[in-house]
């Protein structure tokens, strides 16, 4: 008895495509040019409607007095993710924070921040003011400058500035004090913002004669005789 022999394998193939209902025609046609049998179709018809809303067992007011409870300030973005982890929509966040603010469960805050009616505002920390020290100086600002600028060539106003700013002084006090010495020449302008004192020549002072000075001139100008002569007419 022989053996029968396997037939060979023979490899085929199913097309499955999508066309619109005018493009049916055409494909069947170029198909069955092409040799290929048992050509089917299924026709298929999309309706479109609105999507349908989720039913939640617990309202969308209740679902974020929940929420609320461990956040008691917080901002309306934050509340919508909330309801988006839970499945619901944006509409019903926004809608439910309108109500809660309307019977006074919320407060509206500025740049879409919220917060529980039960929550005090808490009040600005005010601004600390530095209590003003005053400093006594034994010299007054015009003094202490005509010292500093005694034994320079030159000075600055920055320099002045520096100089009280060390002392404590108010360093706007200078410029005052500066038009002041020039008006009085005591100090000129050599650039910007640059000085040098003005030095006073000093007028030398005669000496004082002594009396036997004084006699002697006396007798050489003819304007006096000396004691116990006798001067002849």
């Amino acid at each position: 008895m022989t053996k029968r022999e396997k037939p060979p394998e023979v490899d085929h193939f199913f097309i499955h495509c999508e066309a619109q209902a005018h493009e049916v025609g055409p494909i069947i046609a170029m198909l069955t040019r092409m040799g290929v049998r048992n050509i089917g179709y299924e026709l298929r018809t999309d309706i479109p409607a609105f999507a349908s809303k989720t039913a939640h067992d617990i309202k969308a007011e209740d679902f974020l007095t929940a929420w609320i409870a461990d956040h008691p300030t917080f901002k309306a973005i934050d509340a919508v993710r909330h309801f988006r982890a839970d499945g619901r929509t944006n509409g019903a966040c926004y809608t439910a924070l309108r109500t809660m603010v309307e019977k006074g469960t919320l407060k509206k805050l500025s740049s879409g921040n919220y917060a529980r009616a039960d929550v005090k505002a808490l009040e600005s920390p005010k601004p600390h003011k530095a209590a003003s020290k005053t400093v006594k100086h034994e010299r007054t600002g015009r003094e202490e400058i005509e010292r500093f600028i005694r034994n320079r060539k030159s000075f600055t106003v920055a320099q002045l500035r520096e100089l009280f700013r060390q002392q404590e002084r108010k360093g706007k006090s200078v410029s005052p004090i500066i038009v002041k010495l020039l008006g009085a020449k005591t100090i000129k302008r050599i650039g910007a913002g640059e000085y040098a004192a003005v030095t006073r020549k000093k007028t030398p002072t005669k000496p004082k004669k002594s009396a036997a000075e004084r006699t002697t001139a006396s007798r050489l100008n003819g304007s006096g005789s000396p004691a116990g002569e006798t001067t002849n007419a």
